[in-house]
């Protein structure tokens, strides 16, 4: 893939995890310009290492999608961990301000859809409080509208961070395997075998092997 670049069919965005570095998100915006079109000028980073709150979050992606290609222009994202929540926001198709994303394929990468694991021991911010299972933030993105056309998730199972099992959305399985012995929930986004399904994907071409989604091993 990186002797052979090809063109993305959309614009394509990366979103960063909670309060992350932006050095991180660059990586992975890098890693997938190499194995698609070879330009990471047809790929938007966006981090939120400042923010601490959803709303805000959201805010920051549709102006930056807006400035960057238009609202009304049809984006593929890759998202780890909250970023995935912040990219479901994005695609509420009925918000108070009337704005929204147009998002053909969201990808996320160890997003906890179903809670995050730490923030029911943790919450020192409103998008922790958010994270928590059962949180009314999960409740509305789950009965929300969505221009979303396609939600397909990845993770590790061994993720102590968000936990395997809340990684897809409720009654359904997600892409997963192994992972590593420590940082599992973070090296997630650096994964070859993750980035160069997605990249197959993103450069419309067929995958290198079936990897559907399926149960978890038990822990």
């Amino acid at each position: 893939m990186r002797r052979e670049p090809l063109p993305l069919s959309r614009p394509l965005i990366i979103l960063n995890g909670y309060h992350a570095w932006a050095g991180v998100v660059e990586s992975v915006r890098k890693q997938l310009a190499r194995i698609t079109s070879g330009n990471p000028d047809d790929i938007l980073a966006i981090s939120f290492m400042d923010q601490t709150c959803f709303d805000a979050q959201r805010q920051r992606v549709l102006d930056e999608t807006d400035r960057w290609v238009g609202l009304s222009t049809p984006v593929d994202i890759v998202a780890h961990s909250m970023g995935g929540l912040v990219g479901r926001f994005c695609g509420v198709s009925n918000h108070p301000d009337g704005r929204t994303l147009h998002i053909e394929r969201l990808y996320t990468l160890a997003s906890p859809h179903r809670g995050a694991t730490l923030a029911n021991i943790a919450t020192p911010d409103a998008t922790a409080r958010g994270m928590r299972a059962g949180s009314d933030f999960l409740k509305a993105l789950d009965a929300a509208p969505t221009t979303i056309r396609r939600l397909i998730t990845f993770t590790h199972a061994k993720d102590p961070v968000v936990g395997a099992h809340n990684t897809s959305l409720h009654n359904e399985h997600p892409r997963w395997c192994s992972g590593s012995r420590v940082l599992s929930h973070f090296s997630v986004a650096h994964n070859p075998i993750v980035l160069a399904t997605i990249a197959r994907e993103l450069r419309n071409e067929p995958p290198l092997f079936d990897w559907l989604p399926s149960p978890l091993p038990a822990t």
